[in-house]
């Protein structure tokens, strides 16, 4: 037991170690999707995303400011929010109109995906296991806190 316990520690601390790597690179101001994550894996989290959104924030009077990004991911997600009934944009709008900003970070992670998004003050972040077989787990839920300044 003490043993599973260690390896445990140890394969997140060392998991860790990548993400200041990461925002270095991405700015903490930008978005970021991993390149490790498959086509099908990112279909999954987009949609996943856009659900927690919906139960977060009222959808039809969000209007949600996005990162401009030519990925994959990012039309993919951005549709699966239209689809929710979120407004989007790809950069603030000049007129005034009230905007939520959206930051997300989806990497590899040990044996999973962790996602990061920042809106509204508050960032949420889930883990994303894989079952025996391989596949990605959505049994844990979304961790919500307020976002430092």
């Amino acid at each position: 037991m003490k043993r599973v316990a260690l390896i445990a520690c140890m394969s997140l601390a060392s998991g860790c170690t990548t993400f200041p790597q990461v925002f270095k690179q991405t700015g903490a101001r930008s978005s970021y999707v991993a390149s490790e994550v498959s086509h099908a894996e990112y279909e999954k989290i987009a949609r996943d995303m856009a659900r927690f959104l919906s139960a977060q924030l009222p959808p039809a009077k969000t209007t949600i400011e996005l990162d401009p990004s030519s990925t994959s991911f990012h039309d993919i997600f951005f549709n699966e929010l239209v689809w929710r009934g979120f407004g989007v944009v790809e950069s603030k709008p000049e007129d005034g109109e009230d905007t939520v900003s959206l930051r997300y970070f989806v990497t590899i992670l040990d044996t999973g995906i962790v996602v990061r998004m920042k809106y509204s003050q508050q960032v949420a972040g889930r883990f994303y296991n894989r079952t025996g077989a391989g596949q990605l787990s959505f049994a844990s839920a979304y961790a919500v806190r307020e976002a430092t300044k």
